[in-house]
């Protein structure tokens, strides 16, 4: 998802307008900063251990540690955003098999992941069966149309400025 959102808003660069970089790696980063590391954060500031798929206790790891990696997603969000410019030099079909690729991997993870992430609860509840459906948990329900309306904004920030006819 990082490495997408990085490269939805770097094929919208023009290389050539230095200006429009700016506006739009700021639009960029910013939707990244809300949606691709501001959700997750939120999300495991209420369910740490769901967040883990419940493969480890939060209260094992070190603070340090969830600070890494939650800064670690910068890396595939820049990766994304660069993407379109490196692939330039290259075929266009090679960047859009990328993106394919990208998408078929994040859905057979979340496929692979689902049975873990489909049940809300501390790790004590999701053991004993406790955790109750995503599809019960509020704020979940609303993370995804809210996530599509900011990308939307900003993506919408991002576009170039209309120049007045002469």
């Amino acid at each position: 998802m990082l490495f997408l959102i990085g490269a939805a808003f770097g094929m919208r660069v023009r290389r050539s307008d230095r200006i429009l970089q700016a506006r739009v790696f700021g639009c960029a980063a910013l939707a990244n900063a809300l949606v691709g590391i501001g959700l997750p954060v939120w999300c495991y500031v209420r369910y740490p251990a769901w967040m883990w798929g419940y493969y480890v206790r939060p209260e094992t790891v070190s603070t340090k540690l969830v600070i890494l990696v939650f800064a670690s997603y910068w890396i595939p969000f820049l990766a994304g955003y660069a993407a379109p410019a490196v692939l330039e030099r290259w075929k266009k079909g090679a960047f859009w098999w990328g993106i394919v690729a990208g998408a078929v991997c994040q859905g057979a993870l979340i496929g692979w992941q689902w049975p873990r992430y489909s049940r809300v609860g501390t790790f004590d509840e999701f053991e004993s069966g406790l955790a109750v459906p995503t599809a019960e948990v509020g704020f979940l329900n609303l993370a995804f149309p809210v996530a599509i309306a900011v990308m939307a904004a900003l993506w919408f920030a991002a576009r170039p400025a209309r120049r007045p006819a002469a």
